[in-house]
């Protein structure tokens, strides 16, 4: 049997949970408004091609979202970061709360927008092909690849969920550093970006993007991303258990 203590604390989790998903509209904003610049500065062709011959003409333009993928990874990042600021964590003590409730519900609120986002970024494709099929005056050579598969969609929704997950984990716990002290608002920006303003490489950095980069099975890709996910949410967790109970 379930304790009435277990009972409590699944519903304080659930109640923060749905207080996130809710009243956090700075994160849905800024999704929306990140995806339309991406959008529009996706709208311009990325290359293309001229071929003809005595009967005919064809000229091929492409167009990538590309843009509306790294957009979102950096949003991704942002938004897991502000999530553990204490201008979000504070809210959570309106409810009977502790650090554990708080992160919890914190880790599902951020799994649960990263998922959408990752929805929001496989229609961006659709979109954009609706939009030129809509406003441009040309025939529309239909092929295998126009729409995709379902197993195409599913591999490239995996794709796209896993590094959008693994941007919000790292967002999460550098976040999570911070709040434990200030010191890492200064220390990890010099450790990513010095070696690349130094042209120096990482061994360490560099293996990481290897490791997921080069994976080519889709389910070993996210088997490595949500091990890797877990890992950095929970020691997340575990640093901001460490915190000191506001006090006011």
């Amino acid at each position: 049997m379930m304790s009435l203590t277990n009972v409590s604390t699944a519903n304080i989790i659930k109640k923060q949970y749905i207080h996130k998903m809710t009243s956090y509209r700075d994160a849905w904003k800024s999704l929306i408004i990140t995806q339309l610049i991406a959008l529009a500065i996706s709208s311009f062709s990325t290359g293309g091609g001229t071929t003809s011959g005595d009967f005919y003409s064809i000229n091929v333009t492409n167009y990538s979202v590309d843009v509306v993928f790294f957009f979102t990874v950096f949003w991704a990042f942002i938004a897991s970061f502000l999530v553990t600021t204490n201008s979000y964590t504070y809210e959570d003590f309106s409810y009977v709360s502790n650090r554990t409730t708080s992160a919890v519900s914190a880790i599902l609120f951020v799994a649960s927008i990263t998922t959408i986002a990752a929805i929001f970024t496989m229609l961006s494709s659709y979109f954009i092909f609706m939009v030129m099929y809509l406003t441009q005056d040309v025939n529309i050579l239909y092929g295998s690849n126009t729409i995709g598969d379902f197993s195409e969609i599913l591999s490239s929704f995996a794709a796209v969920w896993g590094y959008l997950l693994l941007a919000s984990s790292v967002g999460y716990i550098i976040g999570a550093l911070v709040q434990i002290s200030r010191i890492f608002s200064l220390v990890i920006p010099v450790l990513i970006f010095l070696p690349g303003f130094m042209n120096v490489q990482v061994p360490i950095l560099t293996d990481v993007v290897t490791f997921f980069t080069t994976e080519t099975s889709v389910m070993m890709f996210t088997m490595k991303v949500l091990i890797t996910a877990i890992l950095l949410f929970m020691l997340g967790w575990l640093l901001s258990a460490k915190k000191e109970v506001r006090t006011w």
